[in-house]
């Protein structure tokens, strides 16, 4: 069985998992109190005769077994058989343990590590002062899940805005590749923060210096965007000023069909699949079907919403870049065949988001059952070089504090050199200048062979 262990950091590292859990509970048909209700049965009424419902009983049960073993992959079930999300949650903040009792889908309590004091928005602070006063803490409790469990990885949920997500979450990264421990696939849920949601001013600082060393940390790091969320809100859930709630519920949402993925294919799997090279781990995810009011789309329709630039977690349109893989899971009742016809039409009338080398395509998986209230949906997950315009969009706002030296005091005064600032800027430039020299390799490429 393939087993994935969650680690929620810091605040939006929680809450943004509670949302996760929600959606994958209710997914995965398991009840508030942790009771699994398993897929629906069909009744011995309709029937022919007794051996038609045999054998629909026969595939129901498989069906059933089949369930169980993925709802394994997030859940662990308890000697009364209920199951509890595989979670650490882990904060600098000491009062974020008052929310314990809220979450819809809390963890067992022993699974909580809490801090004596927040990192204040600063990754130096999480980095160099809060996080080394948890982390051997952290790391053996990461240890003692993987003895007991044999997992197949590691997901981290966390933002890179904040100081704890930031720069504890570097540490923690740092500390599991250095272990002799084996952890499986490392991989992360980072978030991005946005200019029109901001907190804390030092937040383009946080992410810049963050994401420059989780971005080689991690094997995979899916990207989320506040600012992508935010569109998300407005246009599909008619939120007018959408709050971190709503953000978090759009995310959550999106990620459940993640995880189905990953409960099919293994996150190993899933891994070599999406990363044609090392360094291109930067992975985003859309989804189509937001509101349950139109149960009957049909697979051209789910390839429109999720290929438009306001139904990604990241915001990019597809002429920013070019696709190199990009893996469809179609849930509920798709028409397989007509599902191929589609993709295969559509490779034709969008050739430049395709480029012409062995590495690219769509891939199609199928579900016959569908997200919790939907009928039909469809989520890809893809490796895209569009995906750099977040990197554009970060180094922008982070120029734009740094050039004029603000709050540099903030980070030196907890002992992060000030030189830290520049190597960050100058990675995260260096990898928009990968994405962009991949592409114009590709271009020329094509245009050789056109000649």
């Amino acid at each position: 069985m393939r087993k994935i262990l969650c680690i929620q950091l810091g605040r939006t590292g929680l809450f943004l998992g509670d949302s996760f859990w929600t959606a994958l509970r209710d997914d995965n048909r398991i009840l508030p109190s942790g009771k699994y209700r398993g897929p629906h049965r069909s009744r011995s009424k309709g029937y022919k005769n007794q051996e038609a419902y045999r054998i629909a009983f026969g595939e129901y049960m498989d069906k059933a077994a089949s369930r169980l073993l993925e709802v394994g992959t997030f859940f662990d079930q308890t000697s009364s058989s209920l199951f509890t999300p595989r979670s650490l949650l882990i904060d600098t903040d000491p009062t974020r343990l008052e929310n314990a009792a809220h979450f819809v889908a809390p963890p067992h309590i022993d699974n909580w590590i809490i801090g004596n004091e927040d990192a204040d928005a600063n990754w130096a602070k999480g980095y160099h002062v809060r996080g080394p006063e948890l982390i051997d803490q952290i790391v053996t409790a990461v240890e003692a899940q993987t003895i007991a469990h044999d997992l197949d990885g590691i997901i981290l949920f966390h933002s890179l805005g904040g100081g704890t997500g930031s720069g504890l979450g570097t540490l923690l990264l740092e500390r599991l590749r250095a272990s002799r421990s084996y952890f499986g696939t490392l991989a992360t849920v980072s978030v991005l923060p946005s200019p029109r949601m901001q907190e804390n001013v030092l937040e383009p600082y946080n992410a810049v210096l963050g994401l420059s060393k989780i971005a080689k940390l991690a094997d995979l790091c899916f990207l989320v965007e506040n600012e992508a969320l935010r569109n998300i809100a407005m246009v599909h859930l008619r939120q007018k000023d959408p709050t971190y709630a709503d953000l978090n519920l759009v995310a959550g949402r999106a990620l459940a069909g993640l995880a189905r993925l990953i409960s099919s294919l293994g996150l190993p799997r899933l891994r070599g699949y999406l990363r044609p090279e090392r360094w291109m781990n930067l992975i985003t995810v859309s989804t189509a079907q937001f509101q349950p009011h139109d149960t009957s789309l049909l697979p051209r329709d789910l390839l429109q919403q999720v290929l438009a630039v306001y139904n990604g977690l990241v915001a990019f349109r597809p002429e920013d870049g070019k696709a190199l893989i990009r893996y469809l899971l179609f849930r509920g009742s798709i028409d397989r065949n007509a599902t191929i016809k589609e993709i295969r039409h559509l490779r034709n009338q969008l050739p430049p988001p395709f480029p012409d080398w062995p590495t690219n395509s769509m891939v199609p998986h199928f579900q016959d059952w569908g997200l919790a209230h939907f009928k039909n949906n469809l989520t890809m997950v893809s490796n895209h070089t569009g995906i750099k315009m977040a990197l554009v969009r970060l180094l922008k706002d982070f120029n734009q504090l740094y050039g004029k030296r603000k709050f540099v005091s903030a980070y030196t005064s907890h002992g992060m050199p000030e030189s830290e600032f520049m190597e960050a800027a100058r990675a995260l430039q260096d990898l928009i200048q990968a994405y962009q020299a991949f592409e114009n390799q590709q271009v020329d490429r094509d245009e050789d062979e056109e000649e």
